[in-house]
């Protein structure tokens, strides 16, 4: 065998081994949960026990505590993109479901609508909005239309625009780019004073 053969075989050992410590932790976090939901349910302790007998943070117990009532799925736990964090706040089931298969997301190509299946930490945060409702419930393909349709609705079109800015209160709000002689921007001065 070939010193780089053993490298390979060492490399490939240790990432499964990474991998299974993983898999591993991922499990005993959802037996945390468990054992954390049967300390505050059953044995009547409260978290500020907990953080003073564990040392560790309400924030943390609080996710815990959701694991073990099945309310977030492990590996929403450990992952950052904008999709993973909506996800966690849809229903337990769909994010068993999402975690592993991809969402279908709807985008017009040559304005033509066709369907792309995403995975859900692919999605940009755009695609999060259009995905997900609110409520973190995955919309469907009719209802992720029907969002396109109200958000396109609410957006006019930048030539509907009179002027590039407006006076809010006391902020002004710029729509497009522009640029202000220092005429115009003494009077939105004046209406700000």
């Amino acid at each position: 065998m070939t010193t780089q053969t053993t490298l390979l075989n060492s490399a490939t050992e240790a990432v499964n081994e990474l991998k299974n410590l993983v898999y591993e932790g991922l499990e005993c976090w959802s037996k945390a949960g468990k054992v954390l939901v049967s300390l505050l349910d059953d044995h009547g302790y409260t978290y500020a026990q907990l953080q003073k007998e564990c040392g560790i943070d309400a924030s943390i117990l609080s996710r815990f505590e959701m694991i073990g009532r099945r309310q977030l799925h492990p590996p929403l736990l450990v992952h950052t993109s904008a999709g993973h964090r909506q996800l966690a706040k849809a229903p337990y089931s769909t994010q068993v479901k999402y975690c592993d298969e991809p969402v279908e997301v709807l985008v017009l190509r040559d304005g033509q609508p066709d369907v792309l299946c995403v995975k859900v930490g692919d999605l940009t945060t755009d695609q999060c909005r259009q995905v997900f409702g609110k409520d973190g419930n995955v919309r469907d393909i009719p209802a992720q239309r029907a969002y396109l349709a109200s958000k396109n609705a609410k957006s006019p079109s930048p030539d509907a625009w009179d002027t590039p800015y407006a006076v809010k209160g006391k902020n002004v709000v710029v729509s497009r780019p522009c640029t202000l002689d220092a005429k115009t921007l003494a009077n939105l001065l004046a209406r700000l004073a």
